[in-house]
């Protein structure tokens, strides 16, 4: 159970169980994130501090502080945790995992001592993004971001999960669609398009042939002049 937007001050925390009653006196201050162990066995609890210090790999190599998602015991803990220590129940074991898009998670287990603010270095290699790309009907050229990839069916890897991928499918006969792919939720996605039948004009490539419909000429009427009206009178007097 995860409780957030809690204000600062202190708390008490009442769990009623058929084992009894669990109750603990929880300050928190700004930013502060606490993990609370319910223990129907003792009349206290006491807890020590883990501090993650997170690193995430760029394309590049290069290490650098980052923001993650991390669980502890299976709950999401809030972003403040890559900062802020987490308070954790001493003398008993905790899973931890952590996670971002395109990077390898790690999961890990600590266990601390009464009092004590365990540091624990965490570095999250790159992996980069994956999309699988289909489309119907298959064997359309695809490009990514601008480089050509293959055609249809195809899987594209090691994008960079920071940005937005820009996805294009061209085929004969059928109008050009692009996409766009994030990876908010996760390095591996999937695209699947439809193509129409038809090809815009704007689309079209150099030497492709494109029939255009013509407008008909207008048929100019001749216009009367001073001496053909003369003409006219003359004959009707006679």
């Amino acid at each position: 159970m995860t409780f957030k937007g809690i204000s600062v001050g202190e708390h008490t925390l009442v769990v009623r169980g058929e084992a009894g009653e669990f109750r603990q006196v929880i300050a928190l201050g700004a930013g502060d994130v606490n993990v609370v162990t319910v223990s129907f066995a003792g009349s206290s609890v006491e807890a020590g501090k883990l501090k993650l210090e997170i690193e995430a790999q760029g394309p590049s190599g290069e290490y650098a502080a980052a923001s993650a998602d991390v669980y502890v015991d299976g709950a999401q803990l809030s972003s403040d945790a890559v900062t802020a220590p987490i308070s954790l129940r001493a003398g008993i074991a905790h899973e931890v995992r952590v996670q971002k898009a395109g990077l390898q998670e790690q999961h890990f287990t600590v266990q601390i001592k009464v009092g004590e603010t365990m540091v624990r270095p965490v570095r999250l290699a790159w992996i980069g993004g994956k999309i699988a790309i289909t489309s119907e009907p298959s064997g359309a050229e695809v490009t990514v971001n601008g480089r050509r990839v293959g055609v249809t069916p195809t899987n594209v890897a090691e994008l960079d999960t920071q940005r937005v991928a820009r996805i294009s499918f061209r085929l004969t006969g059928y109008q050009s669609v692009t996409k766009s792919v994030s990876f908010e939720r996760g390095a591996e996605q999937a695209l699947e398009v439809r193509l129409a039948v038809g090809k815009d004009v704007k689309d079209a490539r150099e030497g492709d042939s494109v029939e255009v419909a013509e407008k008909p000429e207008k048929t100019e009427k001749p216009e009367k002049t001073d001496k053909t009206e003369k003409n006219t009178k003359n004959a009707v007097a006679q």
